[in-house]
């Protein structure tokens, strides 16, 4: 639930104040990736075990991160493709051109998630498990002595 909500702020305030101008009628569509991509990764963590490092778990995890990818480009691309038809594009060829110009982004966007979460994903999340550890063990000594 904090995923999605998180994603959703994020992607809102992404649509006003991106860089790239306004998101305009895109923007229902990011929040719903996102908030899929949050459900779609809780659902990951809630049924996988702890276990430590090994290929299996980085394989899982790029593959989900190239699913997720797909799923939230999908997802944009037929918001991109909505919005051609509401300027008056017949819908096959506007949903035809909405995933043919989003094409190589989609195709970056999967391949880039794919190696950060098969490289990254387990040691940046050791690493801030180690940290929590050390913070709750630090809070535990603070109640020995106070």
């Amino acid at each position: 639930m904090f995923g999605a909500l998180l994603g959703s702020i994020t992607m809102l305030v992404n649509g006003f104040l991106s860089p790239y101008g306004f998101g305009g009628l895109n923007i229902p569509f990011q929040v719903a990736g996102m908030i899929v991509a949050a459900v779609l990764g809780s659902f990951y963590r809630r049924f996988t075990p702890n276990v430590g490092f090994s290929a299996r778990f980085s394989v899982e995890t790029a593959v989900l991160g190239a699913f997720i990818a797909l799923v939230y480009e999908l997802i944009t691309n037929f918001g991109y493709g909505l919005q051609l038809v509401l300027l008056g594009e017949g819908q096959s060829l506007a949903l035809l051109t909405a995933f043919a110009t989003g094409f190589f982004f989609s195709l970056l966007h999967v391949v880039s998630n794919t190696l950060v979460f098969g490289g990254l994903f387990l040691p940046v999340t050791n690493a801030l498990y180690r940290l929590r550890l050390d913070d709750v063990h630090w809070l535990k000594k603070e109640r020995l002595y106070s």
